[in-house]
């Protein structure tokens, strides 16, 4: 029953950071070739023609797997006020002042 649980919460934590990766790929002070090359990225990764091969174990774990580390990756690289607004607000599950001279989502 326990690993029924950590299962659950492993999701609900998988839920919340692609809404945090997400929003923070929305969010206009993120530079827009960043965002172009990690979309390409993203797409070659998923891509029906693998162009990367899959490892004979791992199967389709492995997609899902150079995805995180293009997310990881695409986080590292933001500038860091604005990752550390999203990481912020992701708890609290409403955003402040995303855009500049935009609307509030909150």
């Amino acid at each position: 029953m326990i690993a029924f649980w950590l299962k659950l919460k492993a999701l609900w934590m998988a839920r919340r950071y692609a809404w945090s990766l997400l929003r923070l790929f929305f969010d206009r002070r993120v530079p827009g070739t960043l965002k172009a090359l990690t979309a390409v990225g993203a797409l070659v990764i998923v891509s029906p023609v693998d162009l990367l091969g899959d490892i004979p174990i791992l199967g389709a774990l492995d997609d899902t797997l150079l995805l995180v580390a293009l997310g990881w990756i695409f986080v590292r690289l933001c500038p860091p006020a604005v990752v550390e607004e999203h990481g912020m607000a992701a708890p609290a599950g409403r955003l402040k002042n995303v855009t500049p001279g935009g609307r509030s989502c909150a």
